[in-house]
């Protein structure tokens, strides 16, 4: 992998900007952007820039600025809406709530943010002991709990294979706050645990925790009220205290 100074970047690498149609006019505003939001260099290999990650909304690159590597979020070309003024206040607001990626700046079409590298929760639950398991899998209802606190919704997590990471060191990240909005009526923590009792989830959970005792009328008293008692009974209803 090789790093290529921004103001230095071929026509060709520019065009790669914009995802996946290569639109030259949507490249050179994702380009004005990445220069605003300090973005020096980025990373190519194989005549390529390098992608972290892509889905249906967006295209992540690896990119670095005078504080060292980020990661840079571009709206697809070919998305609903290429503006990521939404989804720019939603993360900052959840930054503020101590949960997500840490977002260092937005601009019209490009988020910059710290580069998570770590493994899905579910891979992460197959190696793990049963300890590592109960202090992980409480940090991840604590933070879906600090975003019912602070009125908002991931919007995902109820499917949350690719949106909970943890890292190298056993630290939790919620990522990818697309779908999120702010609401009177979140629902974090009621998706986290439909995702934790799904299929999937729930036989590693058995193996390394013994086998819940979760009443889903506690989960929609916790939806109800989202008092701190309820939210106890939740997390000892999955063993996880």
């Amino acid at each position: 992998m090789d790093w290529v100074e921004l103001r230095a970047l071929p026509a060709e690498l520019r065009l790669q900007l914009s995802y996946p149609r290569r639109v030259p006019g949507y490249a050179e505003r994702v380009l004005r952007d990445m220069e605003a939001l300090g973005v020096e260099r980025v990373a190519v290999e194989g005549g390529s820039l390098v992608l972290l990650g892509k889905g249906f909304r967006n295209a992540v690159f690896l990119v670095a600025t005078e504080r060292g590597e980020a990661a840079l979020k571009v709206r697809r070309d070919d998305a609903p809406s290429t503006s990521v003024g939404r989804e720019a206040l939603v993360h900052a607001a959840a930054n503020r709530a101590g949960v997500g990626p840490i977002l260092f700046g937005s601009g019209e079409h490009s988020l910059l943010m710290e580069v998570v590298v770590g493994r899905p929760l579910r891979l992460w639950l197959e190696e793990a002991s049963g300890e590592e398991v109960r202090r992980v899998v409480g940090e991840v209802l604590r933070q879906c709990r600090a975003l019912d606190l602070a009125g908002i919704d991931h919007g995902e997590l109820s499917r949350a294979r690719k949106h909970v990471i943890v890292t190298a060191d056993a630290s939790v990240k919620l990522i990818d706050f697309g779908a999120a909005r702010f609401s009177s009526r979140p629902r974090n923590v009621t998706s986290i645990v439909r995702y934790l009792t799904s299929r999937e989830v729930m036989q590693l959970l058995e193996e390394k925790l013994g086998s819940p005792e979760l009443d889903l009328e506690l989960v929609r008293e916790y939806a109800r009220t989202l008092s701190e008692e309820s939210y106890r009974r939740v997390l000892s209803s999955l063993r996880v205290i």
